[in-house]
């Protein structure tokens, strides 16, 4: 199990890559998901819902970092797993909607899917480890 621990960094800084170059080349995502002939209200209006996207993404990969700092999930191999699981996905399918410019909204499940749980289990250990002492 000794190897969960850098495998839940090494994933979560891939996410957290892939979040970070997607932030800067996103424009290829953002005209796939709008009209051929668009206006720039269109393309500004679509380009600021990618950006929360990957921003979403982004907090996900940053809150499991401070996870990791602080220990408070530090010890908990399932979840562990989990986090490199999640991690991986999240970091494979970003690359892959990038290396494909396919349409941006795809990005929302990513964060449903991946980035919520995971920010709801950091944030539920983090409670729970602070609060009332409990080491899972």
């Amino acid at each position: 199990m000794s190897i969960l621990l850098p495998a839940r960094f090494l994933s979560a800084a891939a996410t957290a890559i892939a979040a970070m170059s997607a932030l800067q080349s996103m424009k290829g995502n953002v005209v796939a998901g709008i009209p051929k002939l668009y206006t720039m209200a269109q393309y500004s209006a679509a380009s600021f819902e990618a950006s929360i996207a990957l921003t979403a993404i982004l907090l996900a990969a940053i809150v499991n970092f401070v996870g990791i700092v602080t220990g408070a999930t530090l010890f908990s191999p399932r979840l562990n797993l989990y986090y490199v699981i999640a991690h991986c996905a999240a970091a494979s399918w970003l690359t892959g909607t990038l290396l494909q410019e396919t349409h941006f909204k795809v990005w929302w499940y990513i964060v449903a899917m991946i980035s919520v749980p995971t920010l709801l289990f950091e944030s539920g250990m983090q409670v729970a480890v602070r609060y009332s002492k409990i080491l899972v």
